[in-house]
């Protein structure tokens, strides 16, 4: 009985620095430039980063195992290892034999296993639930009350004013935050605690000035609404129609592309628009070139985009289409099933929600910021208990 409690208590130590630890992985741009000021460049070590967050989760893992936590590689699990190990394939064959960057490709095929682990990581934590409460609330309170404390004191502001809190780019922070807002909703808090930690969410969202944050957290609620207010039979058939009509309106506008320009007259439209949000669609609109002389098919190489316009896309999905294949994308959509089933056994519903916020997370770069990859796998997996 004592060698248990004493087991036990030493799990408890290990569950809240091994939330310290990922706290510090998933803030590393703020972390990185408290030690080296001249650190300026969101991202910069990005190829480097994303190999040292699998090694260490990976370690941790191991070490979390030998303090008596089973880790059970169930067929669920294992289904979704075998995905992952078919994507890897894919980008590696394609990058071979074609465009390549290799920092890019290794930072890409890094952040995707560490998404993968992200998620061992919250199964192995669903199955103990004391650590799971622990570190989950652990978590939360750090990065919505500590971390941002630390951002004033330091004084992490943006040259247009916008709030960084430990991040290097405001925009991270505030989708970060969208994020932990549905957290601190979705879990069971003392009523005022989760007003408290809501309102502090949402008053970070507005410093940061970040427009998807929002549209993220109305994105959240309406999800919610939904599932709460729509009976499931009837929700399906809303679905099965959507997804029918947004079929047909792809195939008339993949057709209206080679025959009317669509895309050329939005892009004229929003050329008055000014500020990132013009800059960005040009972007789009140079890949979206590239993609359109593949037949859609993409596949152009590991680092093919960024080279192609001489900056991040600001938008993983496009991205990786033309990196990587639009075969990737076809099984990077059924790994997000996979990963909802995993969780709950709503993975219709979940399922879409969990592409849609990708899309949303995917403008802000996703699979280059670490704590948007991790708050994001957090989010499907406290979804779990959501009616």
């Amino acid at each position: 009985m004592g060698k248990m409690m004493v087991k036990y208590n030493l799990r408890g130590l290990f569950v809240i620095l091994l939330t310290l630890i990922i706290v510090l992985l998933v803030n590393f741009d703020g972390v990185i430039h408290l030690i080296n000021k001249s650190y300026i460049i969101t991202g910069g070590y990005n190829y480097m980063v994303s190999f040292f967050i699998c090694l260490t989760l990976a370690t941790m893992l191991f070490f979390y195992r030998r303090l008596g936590v089973e880790i059970n590689i169930d067929r669920k699990l294992y289904t979704i290892i075998s995905v992952f190990v078919l994507l890897f394939t894919l980008m590696v064959v394609i990058s071979l034999y074609n465009y390549c960057d290799y920092k890019k490709l290794f930072r890409d095929i890094f952040y995707l296993a560490s998404f993968i682990l992200f998620v061992v990581f919250f199964k192995t934590l669903n199955e103990n639930k004391k650590d799971c409460n622990l570190f989950c609330d652990s978590f939360i309170f750090l990065n919505v009350i500590i971390i941002p404390i630390i951002g004033v004191i330091l004084g992490n502001f943006d040259h247009e004013g916008r709030f960084t809190g430990l991040q290097m780019a405001a925009s991270i922070f505030g989708v970060s935050m969208s994020l932990l807002f549905m957290l601190v909703f979705c879990r069971t808090y003392n009523i005022y605690y989760k007003l408290v930690l809501l309102s502090l969410c949402i008053l970070y969202i507005f410093l940061s000035g970040t427009r998807i944050a929002l549209l993220n957290v109305f994105f959240v609620l309406f999800f919610l609404g939904v599932k709460k207010l729509i009976k499931h039979k009837v929700l399906i058939k809303g679905l099965t129609v959507s997804f029918f009509g947004f079929i047909i309106l792809f195939i008339i506008f993949y057709f209206d592309i080679f025959n009317l320009d669509i895309i050329d007259k939005f892009r004229m439209f929003t050329l008055n628009d000014g500020g990132s949000a013009n800059t960005r669609f040009d972007w789009y609109y140079d890949l979206f070139l590239h993609l359109k002389s593949t037949l859609f098919i993409g596949g152009k190489g590991g680092g093919y985009s960024e080279f192609v316009i001489g900056n991040l896309p600001h938008f993983d999905l496009l991205r990786f289409w033309l990196d990587y294949s639009v075969v990737f994308i076809i099984l990077f959509f059924i790994l997000l099933f996979l990963v909802v089933s995993l969780f709950s056994q709503d993975i219709l519903l979940l399922g879409l929600f969990s592409i849609g916020l990708f899309i949303l997370l995917s403008l802000h770069n996703m699979f280059q910021a670490p704590m948007l990859i991790f708050t994001y796998v957090f989010v499907l997996f406290e979804m779990r208990n959501e009616k």
